[in-house]
């Protein structure tokens, strides 16, 4: 069981009338930064909460919509991946920019490489396909944009030499040369970006936290020939995020990036994020959503910041997994929740839980007093969604009124 902090979200039910008021507790908004790719499969299919579909000249509203939770969940940087569209179709991805800009979300365009060519290890010394698209997507991209809200804020490459067929079957030392080739790739793409005019255009990268680790998979010569190498890239690039998705515990987090949070990178002034996977539900790293808010807002405590891998995940976290009482966002109508009269004498109040929350049902004559409590429930299963009932009895009253609370780290896991 992982502790989490309470967050509360209250519905006030006025009997005869059935309306209610929704508010909620205030919250310090956190600094995040959030993955969004071109597309992410969920359950086999390619995701609507992918950029895809939410970014573009006919997703007016998705794109509103993405930005409303983006901003209510405290995201700082997006890191979008739209394929060719910045190069074949710029004025799809400008106003987009224009509007993270106007939220105060930076735009950092992602770009991944995983050909195997794509950085090479040995066929292409100028990783003159990785530079082609730097140029294609940013520079130029950014050299035609109709304003400096419309432009990309930074770089953000998702380079990951680990998932070529000729990582897995080399040997320590082939790995070790991987890591120089990635290293060039990183000084090629800063390189172009500086000719374009761009030497102050920042470059992030994400990095496995295995790599660090002596003995590990990576051949290190010794300690100081792994440090040299983390100093290397923090010559060229200004942050990285730390990959941890097999991790869910803040202890084996800040023991997994423990190095990278406080060697030769940060202490050459780049900066170290804790990037985590919002994957929520039965099998996944999360069992409940409170556990990954938990665990996040532990990182954000920690260490400043949390960044999440990726959109897509997130959203089918929340919407399957995530409080219910007003959807915990407060741009969204409380609800779905019916008051049933089953008798002149009581009725019925339905509502739905989800796992992870505990709900206590509070009975007041006026509006606004504290209540008393008059049950409380959990969940049954861990499979998201439920519907919950609590019967209420009016009594001789004239009229009534009920309190629905959820708060997080109710429910037994």
């Amino acid at each position: 069981m992982h502790a989490v902090s309470i967050q509360m979200k209250v519905v006030i039910y006025a009997l005869f009338t059935f309306g209610f008021i929704a508010s909620s507790a205030a919250q310090t908004t956190p600094h995040r930064g959030v993955w969004f790719w071109n597309t992410t499969k969920v359950g086999g299919v390619d995701s609507p909460h992918s950029s895809k579909f939410v970014v573009g000249p006919s997703s007016s509203a998705a794109e509103d919509e993405a930005i409303a939770f983006m901003s209510a969940q405290g995201i700082k940087e997006v890191y979008g991946s739209y394929l060719h569209r910045p190069r074949d179709v710029p004025d799809e991805i400008w106003p987009w920019n224009a509007k993270l800009d106007a939220a105060g979300i930076d735009s950092q365009l992602l770009i991944s490489g995983f050909e195997p060519d794509d950085p090479t290890p040995l066929t292409d010394p100028t990783h003159s396909a990785l530079v082609t698209k730097v140029t294609d997507r940013l520079i130029d991209f950014n050299d035609d944009a109709p304003s400096a809200a419309a432009k990309f804020d930074a770089l953000h490459l998702d380079l990951e030499p680990q998932t070529l067929d000729a990582w897995s079957v080399g040997t320590g030392a082939h790995k070790r040369v991987f890591l120089d080739n990635l290293l060039d790739a990183y000084i090629d793409i800063r390189a172009a970006l500086d000719a374009g005019g761009y030497g102050s255009l920042p470059i992030y990268a994400d990095i496995p936290f295995t790599w660090d680790k002596i003995p590990g998979s990576i051949a290190w010569v010794d300690a100081t020939d792994r440090d040299n190498w983390y100093t290397a890239i923090g010559n060229v690039l200004d942050g990285i995020s730390v990959m941890t998705f097999s991790k869910d515990t803040l202890p084996d987090l800040a023991s997994a990036t423990d190095y990278e949070r406080t060697g030769p990178f940060i202490l050459g002034g780049g900066t170290v994020h804790v990037a985590v996977q919002p994957k929520v539900g039965p099998g996944e790293i999360w069992p409940t959503y409170p556990a990954f808010q938990s665990v996040t807002e532990g990182l954000e405590t920690a260490y400043g910041e949390a960044h999440l891998e990726n959109y897509a995940f997130w959203r089918h976290a929340h919407a399957d997994f995530g409080p219910s009482i007003g959807g915990g966002l407060p741009w969204l109508e409380a609800g779905p929740v019916l008051v049933s009269e089953v008798s002149g004498s009581g009725g019925v109040i339905i509502f739905t839980g989800v796992p992870g929350y505990l709900y206590t049902i509070k009975q007041s004559e006026h509006p606004g007093e504290e209540g008393e409590p008059i049950g409380t429930f959990r969940t049954r299963g861990m499979q998201g969604r439920e519907e919950l009932s609590v019967r209420v009895d009016y009594g001789d009253r004239k009229r009534a009124f009920w309190v629905v609370t959820e708060e997080a780290n109710g429910a037994e896991r």
